[in-house]
């Protein structure tokens, strides 16, 4: 089952010296599924000193000792090794308070959360199913081990971790697991958001993201109440088939698995309510619900702990998702210009999972638009065009003899890009020199 040399190694060594050893947790899960598996865990019969005397030569890490787990470094890689054990109390709804040492690996499995996380394999015994795992797995569920009230109060991280499986595996949650969440939602807030947003993002990556956004937006309005005034929100529009949250959870499940763009989805229109207007005619209208929805964001991104990069780039997508750039190398450019490639990119896949989410009667031209621009984009790319700095043909050591101000030097540079990308002159020193030259006379 395990073609893992390292793993091998670990469990060859503790059955050698008499313990019993068996892959445990996600693993075991995967491996059944045929999906790949990073992180081979090991629960072995050992106590934490004797785990440490069967690797007395080998690098260990020690952080996770009073829980009973060594960390044993094999050909580079880390393999966690914890004695079978029961959990103690639950204090802070994350952590046991302590653990006690156990002898039978049914005890060790008995404490973990989902069913399908609560098996365990051995090279001899083969799969060791006590909580009917493999049947969840066949039917495609998550359910908790025992009581799922009890097991979200123990670790309330498990809520999102239930919900981050079926957005991952296309599984549903179990009825009872599922209402579970919903009375419970309230003890994420016990959790590190820094926790929250790990797994949220891999969440918000899943196949089945749009069913699970649906299905538990109460639990996601807890982490994000920003988002309620959205559900059932109805649009008053042609150009949109679903209400302002259903069309938000639409987007994320069609756009690129990549974690900016889908958070940047999750909150594109959040502002939207707050600038609803109907015209004459019965129509709905949101006038400058980018502003506000950047507004809202901010204080979203901020709360969550987002990294830097991918504040200022959700921002700036959210900022400019609904801008129409003409269909020209010189507007592309600009674009470039102003965003950088990278992040032009990630404009063109959001505006294009955005405009997928729209009704049919606006999704063709939307599209289309969205395509000529990458054509365009490709050709700009194709011919070497400039839309830099960086590929401008002068740089600032070109213009000290004509300034002697660095800021009038940078100013210059710009106007230069400008020209350029207007196609008022060509990128070649010469030209540019001249052309700034007739300028400085001007």
């Amino acid at each position: 089952m395990v073609k893992d040399k390292g793993f091998k190694y670990v469990y060859d060594k503790l059955i050698k010296n008499g313990f019993k050893a068996y892959l445990v947790g996600g693993a075991v899960r995967d491996y059944l599924l045929k999906r790949k598996c990073y992180d081979l865990d090991v629960a072995t019969s050992a106590l934490p000193e004797q785990i440490l005397a069967v690797f007395e030569t080998e690098k260990k890490v020690l952080t996770g000792l009073k829980h009973g787990t060594v960390g044993v470094i094999v050909y580079g890689k880390n393999y966690e090794v914890t004695t079978f054990r029961q959990d103690g109390e639950y204090n802070d709804f994350r952590h046991p308070s302590d653990v006690n040492f156990v002898s039978d690996l049914k005890t060790d499995l008995s404490r973990r959360d989902f069913t399908i996380n609560a098996m365990a394999y051995s090279e001899t015994e083969g799969v060791i199913d006590y909580f009917n795992g493999q049947e969840d797995l066949k039917n495609k569920l998550i359910r908790c081990v025992f009581n799922p009230y009890d097991r979200f109060k123990e670790d309330a991280l498990r809520l999102m971790r239930a919900l981050r499986f079926s957005s991952q595996l296309s599984f549903n949650v179990e009825s009872k697991t599922a209402q579970a969440i919903l009375d419970e939602k309230s003890l994420i807030n016990n959790i590190a958001v820094e926790r929250v947003l790990t797994e949220l993002y891999k969440l918000l990556c899943g196949n089945n993201v749009f069913d699970v956004l649906m299905k538990f937006k109460d639990f996601f309005a807890e982490i994000i109440p920003e988002l309620k005034p959205c559900f059932n929100f109805d649009q008053k529009s042609v150009f949109h088939s679903f209400d302002v949250y259903e069309h938000i959870a639409k987007s994320v499940a069609l756009a690129k698995k990549d974690k900016t763009v889908r958070l940047a989805l999750l909150l594109h229109d959040i502002g939207k309510p707050e600038c609803f207007t109907v015209d004459d005619l019965g129509r709905g209208h949101f006038y400058g619900h980018p502003k506000k929805s950047v507004e809202i964001a901010k204080n979203v991104l901020k709360r969550l702990k987002v990294d830097k990069e991918t504040y200022f780039t959700v921002i700036k997508l959210i900022e400019r998702h609904d801008d129409v750039l003409e269909e020209t190398s010189v507007a592309v450019k600009k674009a470039l210009r102003d965003l950088g490639e990278k992040k032009f990119l990630l404009l063109l896949d959001l505006q294009e999972a955005d405009a997928k989410a729209h009704s049919k009667r606006a999704v063709h031209k939307r599209l289309k638009h969205i395509y000529a621009l990458r054509s365009i984009l490709a050709s700009v790319k194709r011919e070497n065009e400039c839309y830099s700095l960086k590929k401008l043909a002068v740089n600032g050591t070109d213009l000290r003899d004509k300034f002697i101000d660095g800021k009038n030097v940078g100013e210059a540079l710009n106007c230069l890009l400008d020209a350029v990308i207007e196609e008022k002159v060509k990128n070649e020193k010469g030209e540019l020199l001249k052309y700034l030259d007739e300028r400085i006379r001007k």
